[in-house]
Order: structure tokens, then C-alpha cells, then sequence
């Protein structure tokens, strides 16, 4: 084990370290894991002060759980998962060595410090988030970020030297991962997932820390990280076409304030908005979304991630979209895992007659003839200023760009 440690499944748990106490930092902690895969699997957990004991709990599809205490001060702490409903400790042991891992080492003089690891193997894919963060604590780098690792298509991605493992952890070896330098076989897994160790001596910006008496999530699903890169406040929103109209907001702070959502292995009609200012209240960003231009994903159609930026409402702030890991076999070229990209600049400017600034909450430009059929005048002005984007309905020329399921996204505004 490096310094701190972690956890692995595909698409699926969710592991939320939050304090008993939460007006009051450095309290006992607990890890609460969470099973969002669509099959059963099986967790386990053990620590350098657990004298060797491992305990396996068997979660069921889609939000099973299972809550431990690990109190203030778990060095060494490790958890990891493996298909089926098993529990069985033996089983777990075995399942081990073949699956990536979330590591914490919790209370080390004040620090918390966590990492992903495959340096044994890879089975799922996995973030890291500090969901509250204990003072003095900040979201800086590598102070307090949001390690991920998604790798996607296992088959296709494991080649030699590496290979399938099989039972029990259905994962990839690194058959180079344990010794002290980088290989052609380590560097499969450090291309695939550079938020994470690849090999044993591999310390170069991956050890994560957060002041002691934060909280955290370990998501194993598909995730997209939302980031703030304007020099003020700004709330983003996101929904989807499954999530019964719920609309979640978030206050992100100027200049990489970000938040990490979970998306799941299926996120159909998801659509993520800003607009100026820190309230992040779904009221506001309801009336605030006709008025913005919207991020919009489509994730796991048949094998597929679909994603576009539309101005066909609107425009309010620049936006960009890009997969930071990409499940094989996709590549980079053209509408195939691209990043689109929208920024106008001086929006007082751009918005000329027939469209028109909408004014608060959302603060932007109205596309008058945006929903319509066919292109205008009024469309032109958006097309020519963001030509990766939709500028009206029936807008499908080269905006819809694709990626396999099993990729992972940011939406960054003022890129």
C-alpha cells in the first residue's frame, strides 16, 4: 500500500464517508457502500489495525448498502468489489488481487489522504469526492479532488502482458504493477486512467488529501464533473429524462469550483445548465434554463454516450464538453469522443434583432427562431459564433458527438 488507499466495481457503488456528527469535524466516521450496479455484488472491507480480519457484504442491485464505522483514525483501510452475492470473506480475499482499489489513510495528523489504485488490477470504474470538506480544506488540485478511473470495455481493453483474471473478480491483471518502474504494460493502465496509481512506485499526483473530519462519496458508475472556470459564482443545474422531473443545483466557486455527479450506466435526456450567481435554487435554475445554452447527454444507448451543446433556447456562458476517459475502443477523431465547444464573449455585443438578452436569473441571449424547423437569420448569428452547437431544432449537421458507454465527462464552464 503507497501512502492512502481505495476501492473498484463497474458502474456501480457508491461508498459516502460521512461524520456522525456533522456539525463537528474529526467524529467518527463511517463509510456507507453502495451498490448502484444492476447486479448483486459483493463488497469488503479491511484496515492496518483490523488484524486481518475482512468483512463482505452482499449488496443488492441498484442502491444496496451496507454502512461501517471506521471511526477516527483507519490507516490502511481498503475496499473493493467483486460480482456476486457471495459475502464470503475467503471469496473476497481471492477477489482482491483482481480488482482496483479505494485506499484511505483516515486521521494521519489531521489528514486524511486517499487514492485509487491498480496497481494489482482493475474490475470497475471508480471516483473519488469529497462531498463536505473540513476547514481549512479547499478544492485545489490535489487538495480535496475527485480521483476517477473508468476504464469501460474490459475485454477489449486488457492486452498483453496484462489478462483477464476470471473468477472471482472478473478483472485485469498488471502484471507490472507491483514492481518500482513503469512498463509498456503498467502504461496501458496510467494512458486509460491517470488519476490513478499504475504501479508501486508511481507517486507522481495521485495521492489526493482532505483535512480530517471531511466526508466522501466512491462512485462506481459513470460520472460527469461539472467545473467553474469563470472568475465568478455560478450555479449549475442538472436533470434528466428519468429522473421524474427532479432538478438538482449547485454553487460553484469562481475559478475551478466544481461538482461531481453520478450519472449511472443510463442517463437518458440528461441536460446540465449555469447561470450567474451562487443560490443554487432549482427554482431559479428552472427559470434560468430556457435562457442558457444546455450541455445535453444521452448515456448508454446500445453501447453509446451521445452528447451535443444546443443554443437552441439560448446562450448565456461559455461551455465546454469533454470525455476525460474514454472506454476503449474509442479515439479521439472528429464527432467520435470530441469536445464541442461554445464561447461568444461579449454577449451584450452579440445580441442583435431578431434575439434579444433575456436579463436575470439566467442572463443571456435569447435564439428567437431557435426552436423552429429550419435555419434564419437569427439562428445564423449563433451558428457562426458556436459552430459546434445546435443554433435550431432540426440543427443535426456535425453537432451530435458520441463516445462508448463506460466513458467519463466534464462540463466546464468558461473553459
Amino acid at each position: 500500500m503507497h501512502m492512502p488507499l481505495y476501492i473498484s466495481l463497474l458502474f456501480c457503488f457508491v461508498i459516502i464517508c460521512c461524520s456522525n456528527i456533522p456539525f463537528f469535524y474529526n467524529q467518527a466516521a463511517s463509510i456507507n457502500i453502495k451498490n448502484q450496479c444492476s447486479e448483486t455484488i459483493s463488497a469488503c472491507a479491511t484496515c492496518g489495525i483490523c488484524g486481518g480480519q475482512v468483512n463482505c457484504y452482499a449488496l443488492a442491485p441498484i442502491n444496496g448498502f451496507q454502512v461501517i464505522d471506521v471511526g477516527p483514525n483507519w490507516p490502511g483501510g481498503v475496499i473493493w468489489g467483486y460480482p456476486g452475492g457471495s459475502a464470503n470473506p475467503t471469496d473476497g480475499n481471492n477477489a482482491k488481487p483482481q480488482a482496483d482499489l479505494a485506499e484511505f489513510t483516515i486521521g494521519a495528523s489531521g489528514e486524511d489522504y486517499y487514492d485509487i489504485s491498480n496497481v494489482n488490477a482493475y474490475n470497475l470504474p471508480l471516483l473519488i469526492n469529497p462531498t463536505t470538506i473540513a476547514p481549512p480544506g479547499q478544492r485545489q488540485g490535489l487538495e480535496c479532488g475527485s480521483p476517477i478511473c473508468s476504464i469501460g470495455n474490459i475485454d477489449s481493453f486488457c492486452q498483453s502482458p496484462n489478462y483477464l483474471t476470471g473468477p472471482v473478480g472478473y478483472g485485469c491483471y498488471n502484471v507490472d504493477g507491483p514492481g518500482p518502474v513503469a512498463t509498456p504494460g503498467t502504461e496501458q493502465f496510467a494512458n486509460a486512467c491517470p488519476d490513478a496509481y499504475s504501479y508501486s512506485n508511481d507517486n507522481a499526483n495521485h495521492v489526493y488529501a482532505c483535512p480530517t473530519g471531511s466526508n466522501y462519496e466512491v462512485v462506481f458508475s459513470a460520472s460527469i464533473n461539472i467545473k467553474n472556470q469563470c472568475s465568478e459564482t455560478i450555479s449549475a443545474c442538472a436533470t434528466c429524462g428519468i429522473c421524474g422531473g427532479q432538478v438538482n443545483c449547485y454553487a460553484l466557486a469562481p475559478n475551478n469550483g466544481f461538482q461531481v455527479i453520478d450519472v449511472g450506466p443510463n442517463w437518458p435526456g440528461g441536460v446540465i445548465w449555469g447561470y450567474p450567481g451562487g443560490s443554487a435554487n432549482p427554482t431559479d435554475g428552472n427559470n434560468a434554463k430556457p435562457q442558457a445554452d444546455l450541455a445535453e447527454f444521452t448515456i448508454g444507448a446500445s453501447g453509446e454516450d451521445y452528447y451535443d451543446i444546443s443554443n437552441v433556447n439560448a446562450y448565456n456562458l461559455p461551455l465546454l464538453i469533454n470525455p476525460t476517459t474514454i472506454a476503449p475502443p474509442g479515439q479521439r477523431q472528429g464527432l467520435e469522443c470530441g469536445s464541442p465547444i461554445c464561447s461568444i464573449g461579449n454577449i451584450d455585443s452579440f445580441c442583435q434583432s431578431p434575439n434579444y438578452l433575456t436579463g436575470p436569473v439566467g442572463y443571456g441571449c435569447y435564439n428567437v427562431d431557435g426552436p423552429g424547423p429550419v435555419a434564419t437569420p437569427g439562428t445564423e448569428q449563433f451558428a457562426n459564433a458556436c459552430p459546434d452547437a445546435y443554433s435550431y431544432s432540426n440543427d443535426n449537421a456535425n453537432h451530435v458527438y458520441a463516445c462508448p458507454t463506460g466513458s467519463n465527462y466534464e462540463v466546464v464552464f468558461c473553459p
